[in-house]
């Protein structure tokens, strides 16, 4: 039978298999979660609660119903809508992690009036779609334990209450490294750091591990953190915000004319301007708007969140240290990157063809580059940098479609000529 799923096509998604109703993995395109035999009742029994219908009804649990696959020994399996955009919570601004903290403990206090909770909340069981984060784990959601205090209280200040803290005081690289190693080390050697850091901090919010918080007191602690932050790019775009630009309105013409454009990925998107005028405007869908400084991110996450747009997914991501297997999982019918290349080149020393070959494996169609006759400002250009260099360069990958000068930019628009990036 065709809805018989052939387990040599599984792909798992979970490193460890711990959760007691079953597990997860990607199959043919889809995310199904093979349900054991021993929680197929109770499965069932919350598939079709009121408490799902509450959570997916507010936009909090990512939808979730009966899959009409079956497995050889006929096991029960649920299918989750996909999110398409591949990501890992160190790659969220400070904003975000905030919003996922907020976001488990909404879906907690709903749980909490069915008399379930979730036994776990670290934010690797959340995704962003677009601005807004899903909880993706339906195994987490169990029978509450104890009528007086919360089970992952003391996993919601490991991942949010004392990171965030940390990082809200300017330890945003030491945080953002702790999640990139999925918060290793110990808790009480987090918890030490947080404390010996920073006492009258501690103080004034008032964290004891030892009490047991309600919901409310731990949703005020989150309130309170807050980040002021100064960086080299954080303010780049508040002009382009204001004023537009002339560059960004002949991208977009070309966008709209073009048909076959369903998703975009922009590197140095810094406040997401551009990413904002491609759904606006050429109504793109499917948008990764990419920085790697935080701040930036943090302000587009703000300004989308204002303006309500939902088609664009912020992450922090560095372009030139980002490896080859994440990049190609982020693949798009367009490459963005607009005002960047002369700092790769010149300020960061990436070769061109270092260069050429991440853009070609972010893009299965089109790219936007451009390319600054002047260069880095103060800096002296070496002989080679010249724009008939790096035409020939660009068509080493892409047949140049369309260029237009602008002041002190060059606007390229390319298709890729190379299918398969090896």
């Amino acid at each position: 039978m065709d809805n018989v799923i052939k387990k040599e096509k599984l792909v798992d998604l979970q490193i460890a298999h711990v959760d007691k109703i079953g597990s997860c993995y990607e199959y043919e395109g889809k995310i199904i979660r093979i349900i054991n035999k021993s929680a197929e009742a109770s499965t069932l029994k919350l598939l079709h609660s009121a408490l799902i219908d509450e959570l997916m009804k507010e936009h909090l649990l990512v939808e979730t119903w009966q899959s009409e696959y079956v497995t050889e020994d006929g096991a029960l399996v649920l299918e989750h809508r996909k999110i398409n955009v591949k990501q890992h919570y160190s790659q969220w601004s400070f904003e975000m992690m905030k919003t996922a903290g907020f976001t488990a403990l909404r879906i907690n206090a709903i749980c909490n009036k069915y008399g379930f909770e979730l036994k776990d909340c670290h934010p690797g069981n959340l995704l962003f779609d677009g601005i807004t984060p899903l909880w993706v784990d339906f195994g987490s959601i169990v029978r509450k334990s104890n009528l007086q205090w919360w089970i992952a209280q003391r996993e919601f200040l490991q991942w949010y209450i004392y990171p965030l803290t940390l990082w809200s005081r300017g330890y945003s690289g030491v945080v953002r490294a702790l999640y990139r190693n999925d918060m290793t080390c110990e808790f009480e050697e987090l918890q030490s750091l947080y404390y010996g850091l920073m006492p009258r901090i501690m103080k004034k919010i008032g964290i004891n591990l030892y009490k047991k918080e309600n919901l409310a007191s731990l949703e005020d602690k989150l309130s309170k953190l807050s980040v002021e932050q100064k960086t080299v790019w954080g303010d780049y775009q508040n002009e382009h915000w204001k004023n537009g630009d002339e560059r960004f309105r002949y991208e977009i013409d070309w966008i709209k004319r073009t048909s076959d454009i369903g998703s975009v990925i922009e590197i140095a998107a810094n406040q997401g301007a551009f990413a904002y005028l491609c759904s606006e405007e050429a109504k793109i869908k499917n948008i990764v708007a990419t920085d790697y400084d935080v701040v930036a991110v943090d302000k587009m996450f703000h300004i989308l969140k204002e303006k309500n747009v939902n088609t664009i997914t912020p992450l922090i991501m560095n372009f030139v240290e980002a490896s080859e297997s994440e990049l190609k999982s982020r693949c798009a019918d367009l490459v963005v990157a607009n005002a960047l290349t002369h700092h790769l080149l010149l300020r960061q020393g990436l070769t061109m063809e270092a260069m050429m070959r991440r853009f070609l494996l972010l893009t299965n169609k089109y790219i936007i580059v451009e390319f600054t006759p002047k260069g880095v400002d103060k800096h002296r250009n070496p002989k080679w940098y010249t724009l008939d260099w790096f035409l020939k360069e660009i068509q080493t990958g892409f047949k140049i479609l369309h260029m237009k000068e602008f002041t002190n930019r060059v606007v390229i628009i390319g298709e890729k000529l190379i299918k398969d990036v090896t």
